[in-house]
């Protein structure tokens, strides 16, 4: 007799475009789909960027509440306890602070894996203000200690929470390795012609969002005394709120803007340096993708970026947080320490380790 599938729903907020909706995208496509029936719940209305139409495309079966701000506080909570009781779940994983929250707060006599992908205090005091950020830091934490199965992305992430939580799994980010490897010089060529990019200048590549805690300022102002000044392109993929002031910043410099895009992957590819100043992090996935495609980094030295370099590895250089002097001195240096080395941080690596903590979650006793 057929063993039959173990029903796994994933509860978001919405499948909006971001790194936390990438890492759920590469556990649906990489998980294996004769053991697990997927589901995904979002709980709002999709927003423009939304990725639902590529879960759609995977054979994902897919579901929404769509509810507004208001409706979620009026009905929000009978209506997911109702949906989901309703389906009946073998499993649910959580990976976002309304959905972490909301089900293990109302349904806890369920198998629950919730996953924190960012250190919380710093991500939420950044955009909410301390005193907000924390309650809303400490709500996430407090019902993540409730899940049947705790996971965190990095190991950095887990030395700060294991100080109150115990049982933390650890689970690093992967990324989609069909869209990010390293290419041949020539290819390399052939993509900055079609990117309409400089093809005889060593471009440096900063994704992330435009705002005060990924800290572009500080790396534009690095490029002011760079001694190679006309034989770089330096790349910005993202918006953000400091968006006005970066480009006032980078007035006179060879420095583009580029906005938010849907071929990453490809900007990754025809770049030769990856730099980031950001001040915390989970485990980024701009910078394993970057690092993926053979990208050199040029990175702050926060524990989530250091943690993705061993010791052994070439393939980064560390700077002090907020430190543009250090980062023209490793710019300087570029062409002495460039190496080919490639980290190995598989999206397909990622979802078995998530697949093992399922099985273990299933043959829990509640």
């Amino acid at each position: 007799m057929e063993n039959k599938k173990i029903k796994l729903l994933f509860v978001n907020s919405t499948l909006e475009k971001s790194g936390l909706t990438n890492v759920i995208f590469n556990i649906c496509k990489n998980i294996d789909r004769k053991l697990f029936d997927i589901t995904i719940l979002t709980l709002s209305p999709e927003p423009s960027n939304s990725l639902w139409n590529d879960f759609k495309n995977l054979g994902i079966n897919l579901f929404s509440l769509n509810l507004t701000r208001i409706e979620w506080f009026l009905k929000g909570k009978n209506s997911l306890v109702s949906w989901v009781n309703n389906f009946n779940p073998d499993l649910i994983q959580t990976m976002s602070f309304r959905a972490t929250y909301s089900v293990n707060l109302l349904l806890g006599h369920y198998k629950i894996i919730s996953t924190i992908e960012a250190d919380l205090h710093k991500n939420y005091c950044d955009t909410y203000g301390k005193l907000i950020g924390k309650y809303f830091a400490e709500k996430e934490l407090a019902s993540f200690d409730k899940a049947t199965i705790k996971i965190v992305c990095s190991k950095s992430l887990k030395d700060i929470y294991s100080k109150k939580i115990d049982n933390i799994n650890i689970v690093q980010n992967g990324v989609n390795d069909e869209l990010y490897y390293t290419i041949t010089i020539d290819e390399k060529i052939d993509l900055r012609k079609k990117l309409n990019l400089e093809t005889d200048k060593i471009i440096f590549l900063s994704v992330g969002a435009l705002s005060k805690r990924k800290d572009p300022l500080t790396i534009i102002k690095a490029f002011k005394n760079y001694k190679n000044a006309h034989s770089y392109q330096l790349l910005f993929l993202g918006d953000g709120v400091l968006m006005k002031e970066c480009i006032d910043e980078a007035a006179g410099l060879n420095i583009k803007f580029l906005g938010n895009v849907d071929n990453v992957h490809e900007y990754c590819q025809a770049a030769d340096v990856f730099i980031s100043a950001s001040h915390s992090e989970g485990l980024p996935n701009s910078v394993l993708e970057a690092g993926m495609c053979g990208l050199y980094c040029i990175l702050s030295n926060i524990p989530q970026h250091t943690e993705i370099f061993d010791d052994k590895s070439k393939q980064a250089a560390f700077f002090e947080t907020e430190n543009n002097n250090e980062i023209t001195l490793l710019l300087n240096s570029y062409g002495n320490l460039k190496s080919t080395n490639t980290i190995d941080f598989s999206a397909s690596k990622m979802t078995k380790q998530y697949e093992e903590l399922y099985f273990k979650a299933k043959a829990l006793i509640n």
